[in-house]
């Protein structure tokens, strides 16, 4: 009883992470949306989402957040083919995610910066 009300709460937790991991070198991370609901019209500004693809080593970061968040959720590990990581551009760029309230000082910081 107590296995199945773990269950229930962990599935009640909503996660708004929008990922795509393609080949553990490239991966596509924000919203998406397509409707006419989005357009900007005389009344209304419209609505934006940011889309981005990376690549290189910070979609090693990606895998792991999906694989945390997926044993969390399924209670199973997932294990995801885990390439070298592919030095790209001269960005450096990082994945932060957060846990319930965890660590969202954090990122708060980092869209700050």
């Amino acid at each position: 009883m107590l296995q199945i009300n773990r269950r229930l709460v962990r599935l009640q937790r909503r996660d708004h992470r929008r990922l795509l991991l393609v080949d553990g070198h490239t991966a596509f991370a924000g919203g998406l949306n397509i409707s006419d609901a989005y357009l900007t019209t005389e009344v209304s500004p419209g609505w934006r989402d940011t889309h981005v693809r990376v690549a290189g080593p910070v979609v090693a970061e990606l895998d792991r957040l999906f694989v945390s968040t997926w044993q969390y959720v399924t209670g199973h590990g997932l294990r995801l083919p885990d390439p070298p990581p592919l030095p790209v551009g001269d960005q450096h760029v990082a994945a932060l995610g957060s846990t319930l309230r965890r660590h969202r000082t954090e990122i708060y910081h980092a869209y700050l910066h």
